[in-house]
């Protein structure tokens, strides 16, 4: 009797990242090498959305989160930026370790929405991810004792 195994395992090269790149409700997982410049990344990514999008690659730009900065405190506010402006769009000349891309690093991505009358009047969209919701309802209120550990299930 002979038995053979078999295991399949993900292995990728020793110099690449994996990086998030998310738009709405999708998040796509997406092998790079440091080296790879951001044209780079969105022809991967036009490779991947080809049977869902019909887009060029300056229809589609990359944006990652502005780093935090301190919150600047004036009398009884806080000082905040619009939602947009968390964001900074890549060039597509970029090299991804130069712009501090690592490994899980999270991109956005946005279309090109062209204008009704003229195509160049349009404007890009806005990130729009949706928060995290749990699967399952949290439940913060405290059992009652008469239950005695029957709580639920």
């Amino acid at each position: 009797m002979l038995i053979a195994s078999v295991f399949f395992t993900f292995s990728r090269q020793s110099n690449s990242i994996c990086l998030r790149v998310k738009r709405a409700k999708s998040t796509i997982f997406l092998e790079a090498s440091p080296l790879d410049t951001i044209a780079d990344l969105k022809s991967k990514l036009m490779n991947i959305l080809t049977l869902d999008y019909q887009q060029q690659l300056s229809d589609i730009s990359l944006l990652v989160k502005k780093l935090p900065l301190q919150a600047t405190q004036t009398t009884q506010s806080v000082v905040t930026q619009p939602p947009q402006s968390q964001y900074v769009t890549l060039e597509d000349a970029g090299i991804a370790d130069h712009l501090g891309l690592g490994d899980d690093s999270v991109l956005y991505m946005v279309f090109w929405i062209p204008g009704e009358t003229n195509p160049e009047d349009g404007k890009w969209e806005t990130v729009d991810i949706p928060e995290f919701e749990p699967l399952i309802d949290v439940v913060t209120e405290p059992m009652e004792e008469d239950k005695k550990g029957k709580g639920r299930a």
